[in-house]
């Protein structure tokens, strides 16, 4: 587990709302981890001034949307930790942020699911909203029927002639400059067709 995890509340009307917590060391429990781009200097971000704040309560109205979309995926998905580095690393205290920097590698490989907002370039565009249909850009796709949480149909999208590196999420500097972990990411996703592997991008 990581240091700290963003837990998502419970919240009538199906509102948002999330809460720093920290974790016990050995302590397992199924989380989600986000990576995007930042875009800039975050507007809500973790630090020692607020971190005391951020543990009682943090209203879901005051998130970027890209942080926002992946708070409901995060819920959709029936988890209840979310991995967000802006809210669970105290940005202006260095040792805690070389610490946690060398140990992101782990947070996103030990995640449950990793939501990657490659498409979007700013953490305020968001990736839960409408979009040229994947097959009018990169080619061949087509849905995987799944069952949801709730019980309902949904789909997943398999698209199989997309090029990852073409999204904003690979110009961040540190995609770049840890290696190769989120192509790595991608790459792990394979299917068998006509006997070879190909890499399929999942999508939500």
């Amino acid at each position: 587990m990581p240091t700290r995890v963003l837990e998502v509340l419970e919240e009538e009307q199906g509102g948002l709302g999330l809460r720093l917590v920290g974790t016990n060391y050995g302590q397992v429990e199924k989380y989600a981890a986000l990576t995007y781009c930042w875009g800039g200097d975050q507007a809500l971000k973790t630090t020692r001034g607020n971190l005391q704040d951020h543990k009682l309560r943090i209203e879901g109205g005051r998130l970027p949307y890209t942080l926002r979309d992946a708070v409901i995926v995060t819920k959709g998905l029936g988890l209840k930790y979310l991995w967000i580095d802006a809210l669970c690393i105290v940005q202006d205290d260095g040792i805690d942020k070389d610490t946690e920097i060398g140990r992101m590698s782990d947070i996103y490989y030990n995640a449950a699911v990793v939501i990657s907002a490659s498409r979007a370039s700013h953490a305020n565009e968001g990736f839960l909203h409408s979009r040229t249909p994947l097959g009018t850009k990169y080619g061949s796709t087509f849905k995987l029927a799944c069952e949801c949480p709730d019980g309902q149909d949904g789909a997943v999208v398999l698209n199989f002639s997309f090029s990852p590196s073409e999204e904003p999420i690979f110009k961040r500097a540190w995609t770049s400059r840890n290696g190769s972990w989120l192509h790595d990411f991608w790459n792990s996703a394979r299917y068998r067709r006509d006997g070879f592997a190909e890499t399929a991008h999942w999508t939500i």
